[in-house]
């Protein structure tokens, strides 16, 4: 397996030239590394000297053989790590996922229900998936940690609507109680892991029935839940506050009139859904709107054009892909803004773009796109600084047969509309070109601990289900300085328009 993703991801890479020898050395260094060994010398040799698949994978079976038993390593998770050990060779965002999940923050193990479980999630999860393929029906052991702690509630889903909180330690699925002895096969339940031949992109087949769900929670608490597998689309566009018919009022002054949006996961629904926020805040007024990109952790370039679309006027540029290889790119070279939300008022309403350390990919774009046109003030802290373009290559088992695995491949970097890099390479120093940086005057420092509680409060505050009355910090403006020093600029924004307005007039 891992000799044919080598040559598939060599071909697939287009940052620099990479070859299917670079990329297995770095595999097994990978490998013997996390056994506490070094990589023999002969066995490097050997890779100098193959000129085949065939040479490459006697080098690689001898290279196992050498290493001995380790029992960590069993053969899904020896393939696991050593394709991490791709990176050394390309960039630390290539990677293993689940098929078709080029977004860093899409869910794992989420069992189609949309909460997530402490361990069940990164590498051990992918571990599982490729384990689940190769020993077929039997049981194996489970990537989650017990007792099941919730880690994650995916807004949109069933467990939101549900009322399921992170912290919640599942006890029960249906009337079976989740322990020691019953975890393992219950998380398998869960998971269902078999993938279907047919799959474009490694869903993973589970049944669409009511399952439900028991949770202990603080204080002994104990809450019920019956979830239904029947398909859903995450949220990733929030507002202030969710309405009783769970939708967001996006209104955070109302006497100012000042509508407020934060991006997510710049997943495909999201454009239409930041469309459908921006029409109506106009429709009813708005005098200005802040957008809040803090954490955002980027996503897909299409969606991401079109809510930098929704602001811009017509006619502007609102990226650059700029790759090696562009027979292997199925976009555009150039986004250009057409929509501009219909009418003048969307690209000339007032606008304040809030953004810090963790907005990366997606959300910087938006950021970059929005501050080259003059378009609004960007404020906060310097962004993550990660542009590059990912691409998914396929992970198939020995027979031919599919993992629902894929390898990330970066296949080239998103530019500025000016043209400048946006990206922060390994090399890179403070004062290079990278990321997106507050306009002057503009920057909110704030420290790793408070960022960290923010994030936290902002996810919580978006999973709570419609109609709850379980109040959270983030229900507290004064909570969030940021939000409300945002909230303060865009205020004398609009103060200083009226007033050259005014002046124009006369």
């Amino acid at each position: 397996m891992i000799v044919p993703l080598a040559e598939d991801v060599a071909q697939a890479y287009s940052l620099r030239p990479v070859t299917s020898r670079e990329l297995l050395e770095a595999g097994l260094k990978e490998l013997y590394e996390s056994a506490g060994r070094k990589l023999p010398p002969e066995l490097t040799k050997r890779l100098d000297g193959a000129t085949d698949p065939a040479a490459f994978l006697s080098v690689v079976v001898d290279a196992r053989v050498s290493l001995g038993k380790v029992d960590e390593l069993t053969v899904p998770r020896a393939f696991v790590v050593a394709a991490k050990g791709f990176t050394r060779a390309t960039d630390a965002f290539c990677g293993l996922s689940l098929r078709g999940n080029t977004s860093p923050m899409s869910s794992d193990a989420e069992f189609g229900l949309g909460f997530e479980l402490d361990g069940a999630t990164g590498e051990a999860w992918l571990t599982y998936v490729l384990g689940t393929q190769m020993a077929n029906q039997a049981v194996i052991p489970s990537p989650a940690s017990f007792p099941w702690h919730v880690t994650r509630v995916i807004p949109g889903s069933p467990a939101s609507r549900a009322g399921m909180r992170v912290g919640d330690v599942v006890t029960h699925v249906g009337e079976q109680v989740v322990d020691a002895k019953s975890h393992n096969s219950l998380f398998r339940l869960l998971a269902a892991p078999t993938v279907s031949p047919m799959a474009q992109f490694g869903q993973i087949e589970r049944p669409t029935t009511a399952t439900s769900f028991r949770v202990k929670r603080e204080g002994a608490a104990v809450a019920e839940f019956k979830l239904l597998r029947d398909g859903y689309t995450p949220e990733s566009i929030f507002g202030v506050t969710r309405r009783e018919n769970g939708l967001w009022d996006f209104l955070i002054d109302r006497e100012a009139k000042i509508g407020y949006v934060r991006v997510g996961v710049v997943e495909p629904p999201a454009g239409g859904a930041f469309e459908e926020a921006v029409t109506g805040l106009i429709q009813g007024g708005a005098a200005g709107l802040v957008l809040d990109l803090r954490w955002c952790p980027g996503g897909y370039i299409n969606p991401a054009v079109s809510i930098t679309d929704v602001l811009l006027p017509p006619g502007k540029v609102i990226v650059n892909i700029q790759t090696r290889k562009p027979e292997q790119f199925s976009g555009q070279p150039v986004y250009v803004s057409k929509f501009g939300g219909g009418t003048d008022v969307f690209y000339k309403l007032p606008l304040v773009v809030l953004v810090n350390h963790e907005t990366t990919g997606g959300g910087e774009m938006i950021a970059a796109a929005l501050q080259d046109h003059g378009r609004g003030l960007i404020v906060g802290q310097r962004t993550f600084g990660k542009a590059n373009v990912m691409n998914v290559v396929a992970v198939s088992l020995a027979d031919g047969s599919p993992t629902g695995l894929g390898f990330r491949v970066s296949t080239g970097f998103t530019l500025r509309p000016n043209g400048k890099n946006r990206h922060r390479f390994a090399d890179s120093k403070p004062g290079d070109p990278w990321g997106v940086k507050p306009n002057r005057g503009f920057e909110m420092p704030t420290t790793p601990d408070l960022s960290a509680r923010l994030r936290a409060e902002a996810e919580q505050f978006a999973a709570r289900p419609a109609g709850s009355r379980n109040a959270v910090p983030y229900d507290d403006p004064l909570e969030d300085p940021q939000r409300l020093m945002a909230v303060r600029y865009l205020k004398e924004l609009i103060r200083a328009a009226d007033k050259k307005s005014s002046g124009e007039k006369k």
